[in-house]
C-alpha cells in the first residue's frame, strides 16, 4: 500500500471520530478516498434554536425524545401556566364592598357593643365599632358548641355597625365576637392586610355574648287567687339558673307584696333565689294581697339595644282568711 493512501485513510478516520462525517466504517476495510479529491464534510444542520414565532409562520420541531413547544401553524402561542392562588377561608362571604377611598387600615379600633360579658335576647344582634378601614372582617363563633364553628363570617365594608339576625343564634348559647379591619377582601393577594380589634378579649376567642331571653317568672306557689290561712307565706317560683362567666347567678327576683284591700305596700326583697317568706305577723285576715315577682338582669350586663327587655314581671293575688 501506498504512502498516500496510507495518509488518507488515517485522514479518514481523523474526520469520523471527531463527527463531522456520517458514514460508518466496516471491520473489514477502510474507506479509500482518492487522493485527487477533496475530503467533503456534509452540510450541517440549521440551527436548532428557532426563530421568533409570527402570527403567519410557526414551526412545530421535534427530535426522538421531546417535542417543540411550538404551536401548529395559525395557532397562538400557548400561555404559561400561572401559580395557583391560595383560596379564601371557607364560608367568608363578601357583603360589603372595599372603600377606594381608605388606603390603610387603622392602628387601632375597638368593638363598642354589645359590652363583654353581655346578656342579649334572642333577637337582631347589632354591633358597633369604630375606626375606619377599607373593609372590616366580621366573625362569629359558636362558644357552647364542642368544635366552636362559626355561624357568621364576611367582608362587611368600611362601615361602623352590622346586624346580625336572630335566626342565626340559638337560645343558651355563647358567642364570640370578632372583628377584623381589612385591606381588601383577597386573602392570597401578597399585599393583604388586616388587624384585629383593640379589645383584650380579643386575644382569645373574640367578645362573649350569651344568648338569654328572659321570660315572666313562673310562681308555683301559692296558686293564683288562693285563701290562705293567717301564717307565713312561702312564695315561690321557678328560676333561670343563667349564670355569667364567674358562675355568679345573671337574674335576680324584686319581690313586691301591697295589701290591695289598703292600698298600701307591706313587703318588699331581692333576691337571686328562688323564694321569700313573707311573715304572717304583716297580713291582716279578710285583706286581700297582690304580690309582683320580677325577673331583674342587670343592665350593666344586659345589652343595652334591648334593655326594654330585661326586666319580665308576674303577678299573682291572694286572700288571708
Amino acid at each position: 500500500m501506498s504512502l498516500k493512501k496510507i495518509v488518507v485513510i488515517i485522514s479518514t478516520l481523523s474526520v469520523l471520530l471527531m463527527g463531522c462525517s456520517t458514514q460508518s466504517i466496516s471491520k473489514d476495510k477502510a474507506v479509500v478516498i482518492p487522493i485527487s479529491e477533496e475530503i467533503q464534510e456534509e452540510p450541517k444542520p440549521e440551527s436548532s434554536i428557532p426563530s421568533e414565532p409570527t402570527t403567519n409562520n410557526l414551526t412545530v420541531k421535534s427530535t426522538d425524545k421531546q417535542s417543540s413547544v411550538n404551536s401548529e401553524p395559525n395557532q397562538t402561542k400557548a400561555p404559561v401556566a400561572q401559580p395557583t392562588k391560595k383560596p379564601q377561608k371557607s364560608g367568608d362571604q363578601v357583603l360589603g364592598a372595599t372603600d377606594p377611598n381608605v388606603s390603610e387600615v387603622p392602628d387601632w379600633f375597638n368593638i363598642e357593643a354589645p359590652s363583654t360579658y353581655s346578656v342579649h335576647p334572642k333577637k337582631n344582634l347589632i354591633i358597633k365599632w369604630n375606626g375606619s378601614s377599607p373593609n372590616f372582617f366580621l366573625y362569629i363563633r359558636d362558644m357552647s358548641n364542642v368544635e366552636m364553628k362559626s355561624i357568621f363570617s364576611a367582608y362587611v365594608g368600611n362601615v361602623n355597625s352590622y346586624t346580625i339576625p336572630a335566626n342565626l343564634l340559638t337560645e343558651g348559647h355563647k358567642y364570640g365576637i370578632s372583628l377584623y379591619a381589612t385591606s381588601g377582601t383577597n386573602r392570597s393577594d401578597p399585599n393583604y392586610k388586616q388587624l384585629s380589634s383593640s379589645n383584650m378579649e380579643q386575644v382569645l376567642y373574640g367578645r362573649s355574648v350569651t344568648i338569654h331571653t328572659l321570660t315572666p317568672p313562673v310562681v308555683t306557689s301559692p296558686q293564683n287567687a288562693s285563701e290562705l290561712p293567717k301564717a307565713d307565706v312561702i312564695l315561690k317560683w321557678v328560676k333561670t339558673g343563667w349564670v355569667d362567666n364567674r358562675n355568679l347567678p345573671i337574674v335576680r327576683y324584686k319581690i313586691e307584696v301591697a295589701d290591695s284591700t289598703d292600698n298600701n305596700p307591706i313587703f318588699y326583697e331581692e333576691t337571686s333565689e328562688d323564694s321569700v317568706k313573707i311573715e304572717g305577723s304583716i297580713l291582716i285576715s279578710g285583706h286581700s294581697y297582690s304580690v309582683k315577682v320580677t325577673a331583674l338582669i342587670q343592665p350593666y350586663i344586659y345589652e343595652e339595644t334591648a334593655i326594654t327587655d330585661n326586666t319580665k314581671s308576674t303577678i299573682i293575688t291572694f286572700k288571708v282568711k
